[in-house]
C-alpha cells in the first residue's frame, strides 16, 4: 500500500490525532479497572457477565487500534513499522490473545 493511498492517509490521520491515544489510554484504564471487579468465586454472575461483555467491546477497540496502526505504519518490513516498536509488539500479542480467547471460549 503506497503512501498516497487514501485508506493509509486516513489511518495515519487517525493515529496522529491527539484524541486517538487518549481514547486508547482511557480504554486501557477502564478495562483494567473492570477486570479488577471480576468475581472468581462465581457469586456475582450478573456482574461477571457485564464485565465479560465489556471485555469483548475492548477487544474490538484494541483490534481496531492494531489494524489502523498496521495500515498506517506497515506490519514488519519497514524501519518504523508496527512490530518494530516494542510497545506495539506487546499490544499485538495481547490483541492476539484476546482474539484467541473469543474464538476458543466465545
Amino acid at each position: 500500500m503506497g503512501r498516497q493511498n487514501r485508506l493509509r492517509k486516513a489511518a495515519i490521520a487517525l493515529i496522529v490525532h491527539p484524541y486517538f491515544d487518549n481514547f486508547i489510554l482511557l480504554c486501557i484504564i477502564v478495562n483494567s479497572i473492570s477486570l479488577s471487579f471480576f468475581d472468581y468465586s462465581g457469586r456475582s454472575e450478573k456482574n461477571n457477565n457485564i464485565i465479560e461483555k465489556l471485555g469483548y467491546s475492548f477487544s474490538v477497540v484494541f483490534t481496531f487500534e492494531a489494524i489502523v496502526k498496521i495500515i498506517s505504519m506497515g506490519f514488519v518490513i519497514n524501519r518504523f513499522s508496527y512490530l518494530r516498536d516494542p510497545w506495539n509488539a506487546i499490544d499485538f500479542v495481547i490483541v492476539l490473545a484476546g482474539l484467541l480467547e473469543l474464538v476458543v471460549i466465545g
